[in-house]
């Protein structure tokens, strides 16, 4: 049965929400245009080894394995986000504050610092306020993730 894209109905491209709904969505893609795009990074998101996954040194190359297999599994063009490619992870756990570039972390630290501050009365200085449980959120969040250069090394690949 061939279908042509003005004989598709207007109800057929109204989809649902969640999994059904993305199923349907790639269907209705795949029947008008013939082909769907498929990426799992991106520059505001989080690694995919480090989501989905686990980037402990004794667990990051399975899951740079197993993310890879999922992604090429997909259907359609797929597109690789720099340093994907090597299963690169996010940020180090023990990254510093100051390490942070995104304004939207560097902002939202600023933002739970001060008012924790006002909620403490506002006793001694704003930067005395501990943030280490923003700071461990921000690991998983900042845009950071997906934006550090790629790491190279001078090492042998043997």
């Amino acid at each position: 049965m061939e279908i042509i894209q003005d004989q598709i109905p207007i109800q057929h491209l109204q989809c649902r929400d969640g999994a059904a709904g993305w199923l349907e969505l790639k269907l209705v893609s795949i029947l008008i245009r013939g082909n769907t795009d498929e990426s799992v990074e991106n520059h505001d998101q989080p690694r995919i080894v480090s989501r989905m996954g686990s980037d402990h040194p004794a667990e990051r190359a399975k899951s740079a394995k197993m993310t890879a297999m999922f992604h090429t599994s997909l259907t359609g063009t797929i597109f690789i986000y720099q340093g994907q490619e090597i299963g690169l992870c996010n940020v180090p756990r023990d990254w510093a504050e100051e390490e942070y570039k995104d304004i939207e972390t560097i902002q939202a630290l600023d933002g739970q610092r001060d008012f924790r501050w006002k909620q403490n009365g506002k006793k001694g200085k704003p930067e005395d306020i501990d943030v280490s449980d923003v700071m461990r959120d921000m690991r998983w969040t900042a845009r950071d993730n997906g934006r550090t250069p790629m790491q190279v090394s001078s090492a042998s690949m043997r």
